[in-house]
């Protein structure tokens, strides 16, 4: 069984990959593949662990490389990866306050990048 998670990084992917991995890493055919985008995100040991940013070509490139390498058939697809706010685009509390740059961020991240 192959599971891909994307955004292992965040809390919610995190335990998931770690559950998956409590669950079936004694199954003989069981492989966890994971995708983050934190830089100084350590992975999780036994995992397939991915760098993966919508916004970086390269990191796309080499994730799908690496994918179609390990010749992943996904039995299980999880994205739990997604963009809210950084430290130049915080949640917007009127209309007056999005701009073009956050919502084309956000669109290529939570739904042209998945």
């Amino acid at each position: 069984m192959d599971v891909l998670i994307v955004g292992a990084s965040g809390s919610i992917g995190e335990e998931l990959a770690k559950i998956y991995w409590a669950k079936y890493s004694s199954t003989a055919d069981f492989r966890l593949f994971v995708t983050h985008r934190k830089k100084g995100f350590k992975g999780l040991e036994g995992a397939i662990n991915m760098f993966l940013d919508y916004e970086d070509e390269k990191s796309v490139v080499k994730c799908v490389s690496l994918l179609s390498e390990k010749e992943l058939r996904p039995d299980i697809v999880v994205f739990c990866s997604g963009f809210l706010h950084n430290s130049l685009h915080q949640p917007e509390k009127r209309i007056s306050e999005v701009s073009e740059d956050y919502l084309s961020k956000s669109f290529q991240i939570n739904a042209a990048g998945p």
